[in-house]
């Protein structure tokens, strides 16, 4: 016999009385328990973590002109919501500096590459940093810096072909204005070229050889540097 009106209602209210859970909330003055735990940053990047239940978080990037960056603020206690059974929720009590912790993605159970403070991000005592607390995350942060560099130069010193490699990595030119070095050519993003008078393809003005066809420009410098494939000029001694 087909339900009433009536037996659908009370069959939809006896669902929704099945799927309510009990949430247990923490009184707000239990959760005020000491000052809270504050992030900066010293990078002109900013990070955006995923924590799980905890939501998510966005460590500001600093700004031009700025020592550092706006702070990120975690509470000293936070809590993290749990089922007991089916229709039961408690928050649990955890450490405000183990997230910060995991935000910043070091300490158990985290890789070394997923730790920002290697980019000058730190976790900072008070509502301003220290002078110290400042002063080693800018000697992590200027680490990161140099490391950049110089794999920018090893990729520019590789010759043409990885010159796109350098310069399509806005990281690497970061890195050298940060640390004052923009007068090396990878910085200024484009390479003086000329035509090929053999093949017609573009190639680096300071190429000793054309990469394409191989016609060479400077014979003094494939014989010095011993240039793969011109062996038999090998022997010959350079002007």
């Amino acid at each position: 016999m087909p339900a009433t009106v009536a037996d659908r209602q009370q069959a939809e209210q006896e669902l929704r009385s099945k799927n309510q859970k009990i949430v247990y909330n923490v009184p707000e003055e239990l959760k005020d328990t000491g000052k809270p735990i504050y992030i900066f940053n010293l990078s002109p990047k900013s990070y955006q973590r995923s924590m799980g239940s905890y939501g998510q978080f966005l460590i500001p990037a600093c700004s031009e002109g700025r020592k550092y960056s706006e702070a990120l603020i975690i509470p000293r206690v936070v809590y993290d919501m749990y089922h007991e059974g089916m229709f039961k929720m408690i928050a649990t009590p955890d450490s405000g500096r183990k997230l910060a912790m995991d935000i910043l993605g070091f300490g158990a159970y985290h890789a070394p590459d997923e730790d920002l403070r290697k980019w000058g991000v730190f976790i900072a005592e008070s509502e301003k940093p220290s002078e110290a607390e400042l002063k080693e995350a800018q000697g992590k942060l200027d680490r990161t810096w140099d490391r950049l560099i110089q794999e920018a130069d090893n990729l520019w010193a590789s010759g043409p072909s990885h010159y796109k490699n350098v310069t399509d990595e806005p990281l690497y030119r970061t890195a050298a204005l940060a640390r004052g070095q923009m007068d090396k050519e990878w910085v200024k993003g484009s390479v003086p070229k000329r035509d090929c008078p053999t093949c017609g393809n573009q190639i680096a003005k300071s190429a000793a050889f054309c990469i394409h066809c191989r016609t060479i420009f400077d014979e003094s410098r494939v014989i010095a540097n011993k240039v793969p494939g011109y062996e038999h000029l090998w022997g010959k001694k350079s002007a």
